[in-house]
């Protein structure tokens, strides 16, 4: 018999991370980043609740490298700082 799951809750944060020197990726430099947070809690019928994190540090450029989009458009589809 399949197990019964639900989703209690959901939380997302975000911190920013400034760097201790400028990161450059070809012709790109970053000097921060936003890192992005999930946090999940489930319950599973009969077996109780448990609660799982992760984390993402958002470098905008290497989503997209298309040259032509200025760093503030990348920063804005990415929300770094």
């Amino acid at each position: 018999m399949p197990l019964r799951v639900a989703v209690r809750d959901i939380s997302f944060f975000e911190r920013p991370v400034p760097f201790t020197k400028p990161f450059r990726f070809g012709a790109v430099v970053i000097n921060a980043a936003v890192q992005a947070f999930v946090r999940v809690e489930i319950e599973v019928d009969g077996k109780g609740t448990s609660v799982g994190a992760s984390a993402e540090l958002m470098a905008p450029k290497w989503f997209d490298k298309r040259p032509h989009l200025a760093p503030s458009r990348q920063s804005r589809n990415c929300g770094a700082p």
